[in-house]
């Protein structure tokens, strides 16, 4: 009888932090998303200047 209520409430636990870390995962995703694009942009932006200053050159 013991060993069965541990193991419902190892499952409980299991269970609630799945859930939890799927909720946090879908509230934290866009967010990570958002920096990764702002990342891409400013290299676009650096890359561009890059570019302006090599041109007089050629």
């Amino acid at each position: 009888m013991n060993r069965v209520l541990l193991l419902l409430v190892m499952i409980n636990i299991i269970f609630t932090l799945t859930i939890s870390n799927i909720f946090l995962f879908n509230l934290t995703f866009p967010a990570i998303k958002i920096i990764l694009m702002q990342r891409k942009e400013r290299n676009i932006k650096e890359k561009a200047l890059r570019f302006n200053e090599y041109k007089p050159n050629v």
